[in-house]
């Protein structure tokens, strides 16, 4: 890999995989979802997630993992369709112009792990986002070998 995996990459892979959580999907709950975002460093907003953010955030997972083996058609306009509601704004300083998220709550949320599935593409790791190859794992892993040839999420579990 180019350079090494960064914490946005590392929650967008974990955001990608949360299906496969051990103690349950976190996103079929309001209180699950929003803790998860919190541990990943996400600002959730202060009101607690209802239902409908609920299926933005399920929506926006589903559309990137299925833009990762299929980047055109229905997950790609899922993805743009669920784009539209976040507010992205330009902050320009001293280090130079940055995109932001105006947005709050989900929206806020769905808008950052936007920006990183950006900035993952832009740095070439978007590219190297797996689904696990066996059909009975949900999980998902940044391929980090060399030939990008990697298909098992666990060699040992999976391969």
């Amino acid at each position: 890999m180019p350079t090494a995996p960064t914490p946005a990459d590392e929650r967008l892979v974990a955001f990608l995989a949360c299906a496969a959580d051990p103690g349950g999907d976190p996103l079929r709950d309001p209180h699950l979802a929003r803790a998860w975002c919190v541990d990943h460093g996400l600002d959730a907003g202060r009101r607690p997630f209802a239902t409908p953010d609920l299926a933005r955030l399920r929506a926006l997972r589903a559309g990137l993992r299925g833009a990762i083996d299929a980047p055109s058609g229905a997950a790609a306009r899922r993805v743009a369709g669920l784009a539209r509601d976040v507010r992205l704004g330009v902050e320009v300083g001293p280090d130079g112009v940055r995109v932001v998220v105006g947005a709050s709550g989900a929206d806020a949320v769905v808008g950052r792990l936007l920006l990183d599935a950006v900035d993952a593409t832009g740095r070439g790791t978007w590219v190297r986002i797996r689904v696990c190859a066996d059909p009975g794992c949900e999980r998902v892993f940044l391929d980090t070998t060399k030939g990008r040839n990697r298909s098992w999420c666990d060699m040992a579990t999976c391969g």
